[in-house]
């Protein structure tokens, strides 16, 4: 299922395998302007164009990524 999400990045412009590894250093870091200064030791690789790869198998995975509500009770210890 996960392989399958990924060959909707397939396409022209980066190679599928550093589009690959730039979704793997975006979960590492959490950070679009770090995985695009990793990634551009390879290639010019500039933020959006990480974004638009993050966007993109997004919409091919079935993930729901709706924040649930939360209720928390504070504890008070005395």
């Amino acid at each position: 299922m996960l392989f399958s999400a990924f060959i909707c990045l397939r396409g022209i412009g980066f190679p599928f395998e550093r589009k690959v590894l730039g979704l793997a250093f975006y979960v590492q870091m959490s950070s679009l302007r770090r995985t695009a200064r990793a990634l551009s030791e390879f290639r010019s690789v500039s933020k959006t164009a990480v974004w638009r790869w993050i966007v993109k198998l997004k919409a091919c995975l079935s993930l729901s990524v709706d924040v649930k509500p939360r209720r928390f009770i504070a504890v008070y210890s005395c």
